[in-house]
C-alpha cells in the first residue's frame, strides 16, 4: 500500500525512507520503562467498590434465571443407541404418557420457576445500578 522501502545510494547508504522525517536525518527514540508498563492504576478502595457488585452477579442462591441446566439425555439411553449410526429413534423419549401429561408437567415446572423468582426482593440491586451507570 505504501513504498516504504528507503532509497539508497550505489554504497547503500540510505538517501530518504517515505515516513523519515525531513527536519531530523537519523535520530534514535530512546526506550523507556514506563511505556511498557501499567497506564492506569487503581486503587483498593475503588477496586472494592468494583469486586462488590460482580460477587453479587454471581451469587449461585440469588440466580434466577440465568444458563439453564443442560438435560442429561444419556443416563437415559446410551449415546451408541440416541446418536450413533445404529440409532432406534429419531426423537428423545419424553417422561409423560401423552399431551395433557405433558401440559401438567409444563405448568409444574413454570410453578416452581416463578416460586424461585418471587423469593428475591425486587430493588435489592437498585443502589448497584446506580452506582456502576454513574
Amino acid at each position: 500500500m505504501y513504498k516504504t522501502r528507503a532509497v539508497r545510494d550505489r554504497k547503500g547508504r540510505i538517501l530518504h525512507e517515505d515516513l523519515q522525517s525531513k527536519d531530523l536525518p537519523t535520530t534514535r527514540i530512546q526506550p523507556d520503562r514506563r511505556w511498557f508498563g501499567n497506564t492506569r492504576v487503581i486503587g483498593q478502595k475503588q477496586l472494592e467498590q468494583f469486586q462488590l457488585p460482580l460477587q453479587l452477579l454471581e451469587d449461585p442462591e440469588r440466580k434466577v434465571g440465568g444458563k439453564q441446566k443442560r438435560i442429561d439425555l444419556l443416563s437415559t439411553q446410551p449415546f451408541g443407541e440416541t446418536f450413533g449410526p445404529n440409532r432406534r429413534r429419531k426423537r428423545p423419549k419424553l417422561a409423560v404418557e401423552g399431551y395433557g401429561d405433558l401440559v401438567q408437567a409444563a405448568a409444574v415446572k413454570e410453578e416452581k420457576f416463578d416460586a424461585k423468582g418471587k423469593d428475591v426482593p425486587q430493588g435489592e440491586f437498585d443502589e448497584f445500578k446506580n452506582a456502576v451507570s454513574t
